[in-house]
């Protein structure tokens, strides 16, 4: 069975990649076996249950792989034990051990499903979420068939509230908030999420569903014409579980979107990223996390608690859109998060208050990052950063568009749509740097073995000289016509800033 294990987990007497083999195999036998002689459903199924059972009972009772643990509480769970219950129940009458394995996969859908937050968001970022959890829906659907509905998975809370994650971290232009190793599209995973909709009803969640074009066996399977799409009644949500929080004008595809990112770091394929933030609008990503990169397994890739996980640049802090302090990231572990402080939705303007003083080891007594979102199309991002000794504080803004201007305004543009972001305070600043910076990195990447070159790019500001203590706002404007005249008035208590437009005016409150 060596070689149903993925090439990088071949120390691994049993791992995902294995056992989502003998599910695909499952499945297809499912819907194959009656065009097929029985001497070939039976050489089928003794295969599946030849190489998965054994394997698959051993390492879960002897607990000695990470996903096997019960201390385990990330994606691999319940994909294994999802795939091997879809598998199993494929083949049922060739397994002597149904039980156990029914017994197990069970307990391990589950323990993951408990794990989910109140909010239905899962701290891995949504394609490992809505990708993985789909195995655990189809083996719920096997087993509901399998039990005539005495067992369902589909009753957990969780299954209740958690498409409104994925609705809620999906931009405008159909894609998705790309915080952790998560890359921009779905595609086929929100058959997932399609499914859900349909048995709860969800027109909200099947509208997202049917954002994408693709097409697959399962979209035809579980598409109900009959479930109209219906627009979220909120714009803006906050996760603080994943220390996510979104916000959008509204939810036309050419909306203004704005995230922020603030959370532990020693989850499952996280990123040093707390404080950091996107904003897109009219189809454009502007302000981008960098996502995903290639997995290099042989080169450190995951190896987060050595630290070589995070010299590869878009898992480091240097590939988001925060703070470098001394010309250095955050720190992984879990003594070291960034948080939500506070989030407050409104009609006219959305608040989000990210706090990463503990992600950098110890260098800052105080990093607030405040964003209030002016919709439609400005974003105030307060920063007020204190450090017991002086240090070299440099903020990144990352970006694959045409950037000109100067340490006060710069401007962006990419396929016509642009964003103008002014430096509001220090209002005349000494001694202040701009760099533009495109890093590149060469490696090979280990699944299939390709040498590949990655890149990250951005602008970056701060004063050249250390600081103890710095306040620094920034007005973003990503609406048409002239950027906005902004006006600063401050006291002890708060900032405030009068933003005038064309045909309109308005005043935040920012609290220090």
């Amino acid at each position: 069975a060596e070689e149903w294990v993925a090439r990088p987990h071949r120390s691994m007497r049993c791992d995902h990649a294995m056992l989502n083999v003998a599910s695909t195999i499952g499945i297809a036998l499912d819907f194959c076996h009656g065009f097929w002689s029985p001497e070939v459903v039976k050489s089928i199924s003794d295969r599946i249950n030849a190489y998965t059972v054994g394997v698959f009972l051993e390492t879960w009772e002897k607990q000695d792989a990470h996903w096997s643990s019960p201390d385990y509480h990330w994606n691999w769970k319940i994909m294994c034990c999802g795939e091997m219950g879809t598998a199993a129940l494929s083949c049922a009458e060739s397994i002597e051990q149904m039980d156990q394995v029914m017994d197990a996969s069970l307990a391990g859908c589950l323990d993951i499903l408990d794990f989910v937050p109140p909010e239905g968001d899962w701290a891995e970022g949504a394609g490992y979420w809505l990708g993985t959890l789909g195995h655990g829906l189809k083996f719920g659907l096997a087993l509901k068939r399998a039990t005539n509905g005495s067992v369902d998975l589909f009753t957990h809370p969780a299954m209740e509230i958690t498409g409104d994650f994925i609705v809620h971290v999906t931009e405008p232009d159909g894609q998705v908030y790309n915080f952790n190793d998560n890359a921009i599209i779905l595609g086929g995973a929100l058959d997932h999420l399609l499914l859900l909709a349909n048995l709860k009803q969800r027109g909200d969640w099947a509208r997202t569903a049917r954002a994408s074009d693709h097409q697959t066996v399962e979209r035809l399977a579980w598409e109900d014409p009959s479930l109209e799409s219906s627009l979220p009644k909120d714009t803006a949500r906050s996760f603080p579980t994943t220390g996510v929080v979104t916000m959008r004008s509204g939810w036309d595809e050419n909306a203004t979107f704005v995230g922020l990112k603030s959370a532990n770091s020693d989850v499952g394929h996280s990123q040093l990223d707390a404080n950091s933030f996107v904003i897109s609008t009219r189809g454009e990503r502007l302000l981008i996390d960098e996502g995903i990169w290639p997995y290099g397994h042989l080169l450190g890739f995951f190896d987060s608690g050595g630290g070589k996980r995070f010299n590869f640049d878009a898992n480091g802090t240097i590939g988001h859109n925060t703070l470098m302090v001394d010309g250095e990231g955050q720190v992984f572990g879990a003594e070291y998060p960034g948080r939500i402080k506070e989030f407050v939705a409104g009609d006219d303007v959305d608040i989000a208050v990210g706090d990463a003083k503990l992600a950098y080891g110890g260098k800052l007594t105080k990093y607030l990052r405040t964003l209030a979102f002016v919709k439609p199309d400005v974003l105030l991002v307060y920063d007020q950063v204190s450090a017991n000794e002086p240090r070299l504080l440099e903020w990144l803004f990352h970006h694959r568009a045409d950037v000109d201007g100067d340490e006060k305004v710069t401007r962006l543009k990419q396929n016509g749509i642009d964003l103008t972001l002014t430096r509001l305070i220090p209002d005349e600043a000494e001694c202040w740097r701009v760099s533009d910076v495109k890093r590149t990195s060469a490696y090979t990447e280990s699944n299939a073995h390709q040498h590949n070159r990655m890149s990250v790019e951005y602008r970056s500001f701060g004063p050249f000289h250390q600081c103890n203590q710095i306040e620094v706002l920034w007005g973003i404007y990503v609406g048409e016509g002239e950027a906005p005249v902004y006006t600063v008035n401050q006291d002890d208590v708060s900032l405030n800033v009068e933003i005038v437009l064309e045909e309109s005016e308005k005043t935040v409150a920012l609290k220090r």
